[in-house]
Order: C-alpha cells, then sequence, then structure tokens
C-alpha cells in the first residue's frame, strides 16, 4: 500500500515521545505500587503515578481523532472455524466523536453497518445476528482511535521504554491498551469468560491504521481490516449517520 505525503501525519500524543515524558512532568503523591494485570504475561516496566497516567489518557483520547473529517476504503477477511468471508469496506470518521463503519459483501452485499457516538454503539433495525460486533472501546481502536471503556476506571499504568500499558477495569471486565510511539498498538479486554483483541499495523498519512486485527479468541474468529485508501474531507453529508432502516 502507497504511503501518503509524510507532511500531512496526523500529530501524534502532544509530540514524539510526549506519552512517556507526560508521565514524569505530572505531579501526585499515590505511585502505583501493585497493577490489576490481564494475565499472568501482564507487560513488565516501571508503574506510572496515577495522576500521570489519567493525564495521558485524556491526552491520547484527544491526539487519536482526526483533525478534520475522514473518509477510509479498506479490505476485509473473517475467517471463523468452519467459514471464511471477505469484501470490501468504507469507514466514514468525524472529528465529533463520530464514526460510521460499513462491510460489504464480494457482490456489494451489505454486511455490516454500525454508527460510533461516543460510547453508543447503533445498529439498524435488521442488523443480521449472526455478525459478531466488537464492543464500542475495541470498535474504536480498530480505526485507531483510543476511547476507554464508559464503565471501567484505570487500575494502573507501565511504562517500558517507548511502550506505554493503560488498564482498566469495571463491570467484571479488565481492560489493556498498549501504545508505542505515541501511537496505540493495541487493544484488550478480558471478560472472565473470553477474550477479545485489535491489533494495529502501519499508520498511513491521515494517521490511520494500515492494518486491524480484530481477535475473538474464544469463538476463534479474526477479522482483519487493510487499508486500501483514505482521504481527508471538510464535512461528511449528514445521511451518513441515518442507517437503514432507522
Amino acid at each position: 500500500m502507497s504511503r501518503n505525503d509524510e507532511g500531512s501525519r496526523r500529530p501524534a500524543v502532544a509530540g514524539r515521545g510526549s506519552l512517556a515524558s507526560l508521565a514524569s512532568r505530572v505531579p501526585g503523591a499515590l505511585a502505583v505500587a501493585a497493577l490489576t494485570t490481564l494475565s499472568a504475561c501482564a507487560a513488565k516496566g516501571t508503574a506510572i503515578q496515577l495522576p500521570a497516567a489519567q493525564a495521558m489518557a485524556r491526552e491520547a483520547a484527544s491526539a487519536s481523532l482526526p483533525e478534520s473529517a475522514a473518509r477510509a476504503v479498506f479490505g476485509w477477511t473473517m475467517v471463523e472455524p468452519d467459514a471464511r468471508f471477505s469484501g470490501e469496506g468504507v469507514a466514514h470518521i468525524a472529528a465529533d466523536e463520530r464514526a460510521r463503519i460499513d462491510l460489504f459483501g464480494p457482490r456489494g452485499e451489505g454486511y455490516l453497518s454500525a454508527v460510533l457516538a461516543g460510547d453508543a454503539l447503533v445498529l439498524p433495525p435488521d442488523a443480521r445476528s449472526d455478525v459478531p460486533v466488537p464492543p464500542p472501546a475495541l470498535l474504536w481502536s480498530t480505526i485507531g482511535v483510543f476511547r476507554p471503556p464508559a464503565a471501567a476506571d484505570m487500575t494502573g499504568a507501565r511504562q517500558s521504554g517507548d511502550r506505554i500499558t493503560l488498564e482498566y477495569a469495571g463491570n467484571g471486565e479488565r481492560w489493556r491498551f498498549t501504545f508505542e510511539d505515541d501511537r496505540l498498538a493495541s487493544a484488550e479486554l478480558d471478560t472472565g469468560r473470553g477474550r477479545q483483541s485489535v491489533e494495529l499495523r502501519g499508520e498511513n498519512a491521515i494517521g490511520l491504521p494500515e492494518q486491524a486485527v480484530y481477535r475473538d479468541h474464544a469463538a476463534f474468529r479474526e477479522l482483519v481490516l487493510t487499508l486500501v485508501d483514505a482521504e481527508p474531507l471538510t464535512a461528511l453529508p449528514p445521511e451518513v449517520w441515518t442507517l437503514h432502516g432507522q
């Protein structure tokens, strides 16, 4: 996939290396002595003071949104234990915390449509019940946007070089978001009944991941989104936010 002019790259989180440096700049008396981990092999590193980690999360959430509206075209492939599907998709992303994702089959038939509005996920009334949809925080992650889960609180953070890990927990769920070089690199949800994850690879000129891999580990399901083209837009037409059947 070709890369566009690097001069138009979406700025990183407050500048290259800023997440790591922010951890030492924010004052706070509470050090994280023990962190809630998602697994026995949780990321190692130095604990970050919670006030600094919370400030980093706010910076990351703001900076991961596009500065203007954008439209992206991508190819997608979903693999399940007994089936394989593929097609083309389109994502419309607004700077006001809204996004729409559409997946189409090989003949252009609608496979999935979903609108994200902050923490809310909206599906059409006739949405297919056999098409899995990740929870909002993970779905945001597939387009490179960091949005902490609404029903979870930060439990800790760690830094190892340019790698920052933020952890959250709530309602019996545990979350982990990893940043590398100031960009969201992965997101993980452990519900206690199963694990879901998103891994991001590369970044195009306007800050969208070149590839996103979503996995539902318990269901042995994998969805791969591979960016084909993306362009910034002045604005998105209002009808983008109206799903079929609404």
